[in-house]
């Protein structure tokens, strides 16, 4: 679209061409120039004569290398012929470098190069053609053809100019100029077929409009129509005499073919871009979010209805206004930043949820994607901005996040309550799940564990004995060793304790924590055996917490021991029993930082 855009660009540029093409089909050598001033077309055989290259400065000089006589007398012939606008010609005799030739001009009152100025034709013809004479009246008459087709060919583009607002219709106007052009035009029909229409000169024939053998009334010629080189119809041109066309007529109709196909693609073309630009403003305008344009220093140039409904200002109080007329006074600066980056071509676009403030004094959030459009050399031109308006996306997530903390504290103090009523079935492990739970998360946070993990090991350790709730208390509390029978039903708390937690949907590996907490790196834990990494992290972090907590706390079988005794525990099993990192963690923690529980 944009090759047939370029083409179009110039009136007076697009008639040279076509004025080129047809000259160039002309045996004679054929010029067009400025009345008193330079040529604008010479076809080849001109520069055959001269024999100079196709270049209007070689042309021209060859104009200026004629005696001073000659052009006098040229420039004194242009000056006075035909003032009062008729036809008229003149000849002059000049000197080629082999030939004596006259030199033969005509004037014609058409704007054959579409710049609305009268232009000098003429034709260049030898004094003898194959010994005898040429006379004048002839070359003046072949000169009078040729301009007769160039005029044609200027009134089908002037025709053809008006395409958008007459539509097709217009190549029937077209169907009766073209005759007139033709040597024989009384006796020359025309029939122009395009998409599946056709549009015929008065005097057309549709019994003679046939490629026919045998039948010598009439010639006929045609030429397809093809916008963008895809055939959609053709000119179909008849003599409906016993003569033939000229090679300039042949030359005519292909021209005229070209120039059809050309114009009917500006015009579909030019249809096309109005679709795509009516297109374009409707989704600028009636797009669900706000959206502008801005210049390079970050004043607005247009904006959309929705971005007046979201900021409350009209249009045309927002074009001029500063980015910082309308943002809160603490996100200025971030979004001066982004822009710059822009401009120095460190992004091609940015995204950022920013404050504006409305024109009712309102504070909003929204979020702003702005890209940056470039001129073909790649400099900045203007910037695209879309805004979003998420206030109430904003303040809803706001909300989400209060309760999720709240329901998320209500959870935890429930599951804090739930352990100390757990504890309160034995007196000698109060306080043990929360003490655990409190060791276990200063590991995590030695190690270096996110958050997230972090909160989710919090609430297993003080749920990992849960399970328990199972046992009967006067075992837990028997002050004498268990017997093997006794002690298996200890061991399944971790199991019941799994089976009771797998009921709640909760984001962390709460119910794996419970149940892998006595597993040990090499395969002697319980209830399943596993073995390294089969392990949650988790789980691993609990165990050491609960084996340091529960040598350091007094039970009803023994004694407390001391914290020496329980960290030697941990060093001694590291790597083989506990999770090495774990171990270092924790004597870390223990060393450094220690739980109040914790007493040397």
């Amino acid at each position: 679209m944009y090759k047939v855009e370029q083409a179009f660009n110039k009136n007076a540029s697009r008639r040279l061409a076509e004025l080129q093409g047809f000259a160039d089909a002309i045996n004679m050598p054929f010029f067009c120039k400025e009345r008193q001033g330079e040529f604008l077309v010479v076809n080849r055989a001109f520069l055959n004569l001269f024999k100079v290259p196709r270049t209007l400065e070689n042309v021209n000089t060859i104009v200026r290398l004629l005696p001073h006589s000659k052009i006098a007398t040229l420039s004194k012939h242009e000056e006075n012929l035909n003032k009062d606008g008729d036809s008229g010609h003149f000849g002059m005799r000049i000197v080629s470098p082999e030939k004596s030739s006259d030199f033969i001009v005509h004037k014609t009152a058409a704007d054959i190069c579409g710049d609305g100025a009268l232009k000098v034709v003429g034709m260049i013809v030898n004094t003898v053609d194959d010994g005898h004479p040429l006379a004048a009246p002839q070359i003046i008459t072949d000169l009078d053809e040729r301009v007769k087709e160039l005029e044609c060919l200027y009134d089908a583009s002037a025709t053809l100019e008006r395409l958008a607002d007459n539509g097709l219709a217009v190549l029937h106007e077209l169907a009766q100029r073209i005759p007139l052009a033709f040597t024989q035009a009384q006796a020359t029909g025309v029939k122009i077929e395009f998409d599946q229409q056709s549009y015929t000169s008065s005097n057309y024939q549709s019994d003679k409009d046939q490629l026919t053998k045998g039948k010598a009334s009439y010639k006929h010629l045609i030429q397809s129509i093809s916008p963008l080189g895809k055939e959609r119809g053709y000119i179909s041109v008849y003599l409906d005499k016993d003569v033939s066309f000229l090679d300039e007529e042949r030359c005519l109709i292909k021209e005229l073919a070209r120039t059809i196909s050309l114009h009917i693609e500006k015009h579909e073309a030019q249809k096309e871009l109005e679709q795509h630009e009516l297109l374009f403003e409707h989704t600028f305008e009636y797009a669900a979010v706000g959206i502008c344009h801005g210049d390079k220093n970050g004043c607005f140039i247009r904006a959309n209805k929705k971005l007046e409904e979201i900021w409350g200002y009209s249009k045309e109080e927002i074009k001029g206004m500063s980015f910082k007329d309308v943002s809160h006074p603490d996100d200025i600066e971030e979004t001066a930043n982004h822009k710059n980056s822009l401009l120095a071509g460190e992004a091609d676009n940015f995204s950022m949820e920013k404050r504006y403030i409305r024109k009712n004094g309102e504070i909003m959030w929204a979020n702003l994607t702005v890209s940056l459009v470039k001129r073909p050399d790649q400099s900045p031109d203007y910037f695209i901005g879309v805004i979003e308006d998420i206030t109430e996306k904003r303040h809803a997530i706001e909300e989400t996040k209060r309760l999720t903390q709240k329901v998320k504290r209500t959870f935890v103090e429930t599951v804090a309550a739930l352990s100390q009523a757990m504890e309160l079935r034995d007196p000698y492990t109060a306080g043990h799940q929360e003490q655990v739970s409190e060791l276990a998360v200063a590991i995590a946070k030695e190690m270096g564990l996110d958050e997230e993990t972090v909160e989710g090991l919090r609430i297993g350790s003080l749920l990992h004995d849960i399970g328990k709730l199972y046992i009967p208390s006067e075992l837990l509390c028997r002050p004498g060793r268990l017997n093997p029978e006794e002690f298996a039903l200890i061991k399944t708390h971790s199991k019941v304790g799994a089976e009771i937690i797998s009921h709640i949907d909760m984001p962390w590996p709460i119910t794996e924590m419970v149940l892998q907490h006595h597993e040990r790196l090499d395969g002697s834990g319980y209830p399943h055996g596993l073995s390294g990494e089969a392990i949650v992290l988790e789980a691993r972090i609990i165990a050491v917490a609960d084996t340091i907590q529960a040598m350091c706390g007094h039970r009803p079988y023994r004694p407390a021991k001391s914290v020496e005794s329980a960290l030697n525990v941990i060093q001694q099993g590291k790597a083989n029993i506990y999770d090495a990192a774990v171990v270092d963690a924790a004597l870390n923690v223990v060393h450094n930082n220690p739980p109040a529980w914790i007493v040397f």
